[in-house]
């Protein structure tokens, strides 16, 4: 059971009086939520796409952590497909 005044313990946020959304606590987020929860928790919510994305400054270029294709190719000025990547890195 949930002590507070408010639903939905650290996962709480409201609208200021100015409209902006406010979280009160640490931002929370499902990844995996099983359907019998995200069941129980839609009658108290709606649910928000998000996509969590991480990015390193390198030299100046912002890439994206942890180093894929994309982050060489972007590093590189290349566009190399994964199968050229191996042979890129043996030269």
């Amino acid at each position: 059971m949930d002590k507070r005044s408010h639903i939905a313990g650290n996962a709480y946020d409201h609208y200021d009086d100015s409209g902006l959304l406010v979280r009160i606590n640490t931002a929370t987020s499902f990844t995996r939520t099983p359907a019998r929860s995200s069941r129980c928790l839609s009658h108290f919510t709606q649910w928000r796409s998000y996509e969590h994305r991480v990015l390193a400054s390198v030299d100046g270029q912002l890439v994206p952590i942890p180093i894929n294709l994309n982050c060489i190719n972007q590093l590189y000025g290349l566009s190399l497909t994964s199968f050229e990547l191996e042979e890129f890195f043996t030269q």
